[in-house]
C-alpha cells in the first residue's frame, strides 16, 4: 500500500491538531490546533502564508465559499470572524458555554454554533443570521435549540436546503432538528459510543460518521438508515469519503501518552476501505500519535491528516488506487 501513496510531512504545530479544511479551489488549506492560532497553507509548496492568532484551543472552524471569511470557535467560549483577505479579526461573539462546532449554511445567510454546557445543564445550538456582503457577526441569535447534556452533539452540519440541522451526539445517536422551530424531528442510534465526526458526501445524499466504538458508518441523510459499516480495531476520530472513486479513509488511535512503545501498538495507521464492499484494502503509517482530522483535496487525488503530536501530512494517492475504486 505504501508504494501507492506518497507522503509529505509539513511544519509541525507544538500541540494537537483539531481540524483541517481546504478552500473550495484547493489552492490553500487551513489548520487549527490546541494552540490558539489558525494557519493558512499553500497546498503546492507546503508553506505557511498567514497566521490568525486568537485565544484558547480552536475546536472547529469554517470558511465562506469565496474564502474571504473564516469563522472559528474556541475553548475560551468565543466565536470569532476573520477577514482572510486583510488578515485581521473582524469581531467576536461571547458564549456562556464552550463552543464545539461551527458551520455556515449553504448560501451563507446563516451560521450555527453548537455549545457544550460547563454547568451540566442543557447544551445548545445557536442559529445566527449572516450577511456575507457585510461580514460582521451579530450579537443576538435568531434561534436557540436546547439539547440535554447527555444527548449533546459533538459535531453539527446543515441538512438539505438548510431546513434541518444534523448532529452526531455523545450517546451514539444521530439527531435531526428542524431549523424553523427547533423541533427534534428524527433520532436514531447508529453507534455504541460517542460520535466523533460527521462528513457529507460530495452529492450530499449521505454522510459518514466516525465513533469511539471503532467503526465508521455511512448514513442516508433522509432516512438515517445505515448503508455501510467499516470496522476497525481502534477508536476512530475522523472518517472521510473520497470525492472521486469509492474510497473511504478513517483514522484514530490511542493518545501518545497511553502507548508504551511503537506506533503500531497505538494503532495510529491510516485505514483505507472500499466504500462499496466495506472491506479494508490497506493502511499506511504516517503519524506516531492519534490522528484527529482528515480533509480531502476538492479536485486532486490527495488528502491531509493531522495528529495529536501536531504533525501535518499531505498524502498523494496513486491514480491506480483511485481508478480501482471507481464504479
Amino acid at each position: 500500500m505504501t508504494e501507492r501513496i506518497k507522503t509529505k510531512k509539513l511544519q509541525e504545530y507544538e500541540r494537537s491538531i483539531t481540524y483541517i479544511k481546504f478552500r473550495k479551489d484547493g489552492e490553500r488549506f487551513f489548520t487549527a490546533s490546541w494552540i490558539p492560532k489558525i494557519l493558512e497553507w499553500d497546498f503546492e509548496t507546503g508553506q505557511v502564508l498567514q497566521e490568525f492568532n486568537g485565544r484558547g484551543r480552536i475546536n472547529e472552524f469554517d470558511l465562506t465559499k469565496n474564502h474571504k471569511y473564516l469563522i472559528t470557535v474556541s475553548a475560551v467560549r468565543n466565536c470569532t470572524l476573520w477577514n482572510t483577505f486583510k488578515g485581521e479579526q473582524v469581531n467576536q461573539i461571547k458564549f456562556d458555554d464552550i463552543p464545539v462546532s461551527v458551520k455556515f449554511s449553504y448560501g451563507e445567510k446563516l451560521f450555527m454554533v453548537a455549545t457544550r454546557s460547563i454547568h451540566r445543564k442543557a447544551s445548545k445550538i445557536h442559529i445566527f443570521k449572516f450577511d456575507p456582503t457585510i461580514g460582521v457577526l451579530p450579537q443576538d441569535s435568531l434561534k436557540v435549540i436546547e439539547v440535554p447534556e447527555k444527548k449533546r452533539p459533538t459535531s453539527v452540519r446543515w441538512g438539505n436546503l438548510n431546513k434541518t440541522i444534523i448532529g452526531g451526539c455523545v450517546d451514539g445517536y444521530i439527531r435531526v432538528w428542524k431549523v424553523s422551530n427547533g423541533e427534534l424531528v428524527k433520532e436514531k442510534c447508529v453507534h455504541e459510543d460517542i460520535i466523533t465526526s460527521i462528513s457529507f458526501s460530495a452529492d450530499h445524499t449521505h454522510f459518514i460518521t466516525a465513533s469511539a466504538d471503532c467503526t465508521a458508518k455511512i448514513i442516508d441523510e433522509k432516512t438515517l438508515d445505515i448503508l455501510k459499516v467499516y470496522e476497525s480495531d481502534r477508536s476512530l476520530n475522523t472518517a472521510e469519503i473520497c470525492p472521486r472513486g469509492n474510497l473511504v479513509v478513517c483514522a484514530g488511535g490511542q493518545r501518545s501518552e497511553q502507548v508504551a512503545q511503537s506506533a503500531d501498538e497505538g494503532k495510529f495507521t491510516i485505514l483505507y476501505f472500499d466504500k462499496i464492499q466495506g472491506e479494508l484494502i490497506g493502511s499506511t503509517q504516517t503519524h506516531y500519535s492519534s490522528v484527529h482530522s482528515i480533509a480531502f483535496h476538492p479536485t486532486e487525488n490527495s488528502f491531509i491528516s493531522g495528529c495529536h503530536q501536531g504533525d501535518i501530512s499531505i498524502h498523494y494517492l496513486d491514480n491506480e488506487l483511485i481508478q480501482n475504486s471507481l464504479l
